[in-house]
């Protein structure tokens, strides 16, 4: 355990304080810390200055009875320009396991966790400032927090049907026109009549469900869409995953 000592605690700590120079010097993006303010309080009402601690500021958001930290990493040129934006939330009281743990560091969109000093389970994610200042997508990094902090409630429950958590799966006549049943099966057949399945290729998926005959994994982000701790979109793929890849590939 100790996931977060010494790396990453150290992201916003006075010891990055010369890399985040050496990023301002180096023309980074930066982001109006009053724009960011303000979607955050249109999505959560009030929010609290905890403290502001070399070039960082600390700011108590409420998102009904759950409570995480944002983050704000100023710009040393520009106190009132932001380089970075983080999240980080803890649970406490949980079992926290390592299985817990790499379930939720598989599944995340945007963040990372691991379990603290204490014992606890620590949710932390965050993004660099890129390309001018966007209230929607702003919002939207919000909305992809919020999914993976209920991501993180669900792996630290019991544990039961993952749809219990989720509106989208609570209609049954939704999951029976959302089923999408594998290449040359008709769902006639039981599950349990031991017919074994023939292994089908991504190629093959990506053809019959979206009628793309060249896609494959971003070998850049291993798929995943973004890269590093403090989150950026993978500009190889654009942020969804996949590339288009040689036609050779395939044989073309």
């Amino acid at each position: 355990m100790g996931f977060f000592r010494g790396t990453l605690v150290k992201k916003f700590s006075k010891d990055k304080k010369r890399s985040l120079a050496d990023r301002a010097s180096a023309a980074v993006a930066s982001w109006p810390k009053a724009a960011i303010l303000n979607v955050l309080r249109e999505q959560y009402g009030d929010i609290e200055l905890l403290e502001e601690k070399d070039n960082l500021a600390f700011y108590g958001v409420y998102d009904n009875d759950l409570r995480f930290a944002a983050v704000l990493v100023r710009s040393p040129a520009d106190p009132n320009e932001i380089i970075e934006v983080g999240f980080v939330a803890r649970f406490g009281g949980f079992d926290v396991t390592d299985e817990k743990i790499e379930f939720i560091n598989s599944n995340v969109h945007i963040g990372v966790c691991g379990q603290d000093e204490q014992g606890n389970l620590i949710l932390i994610a965050g993004v660099v400032a890129t390309g001018p200042f966007n209230p929607a997508a702003f919002s939207m990094l919000l909305k992809a927090w919020s999914r993976d902090v209920l991501l993180a409630l669900y792996a630290l429950s019991d544990r039961g049907p993952v749809t219990a958590g989720f509106a989208a799966g609570q209609s049954q006549a939704a999951r029976d026109f959302a089923l999408n049943n594998a290449p040359g099966y008709s769902g006639k057949r039981a599950l349990e009549d031991g017919a074994p399945r023939e292994p089908i290729s991504f190629q093959e998926l990506t053809q019959h469900f979206l009628g793309r005959k060249q896609m494959l994994p971003c070998d850049g982000c291993n798929g995943r869409g973004k890269r590093g701790l403090i989150v950026k979109t993978c500009h190889d793929c654009d942020g969804s995953g996949f590339i288009e890849a040689p036609r050779q590939a395939f044989g073309a």
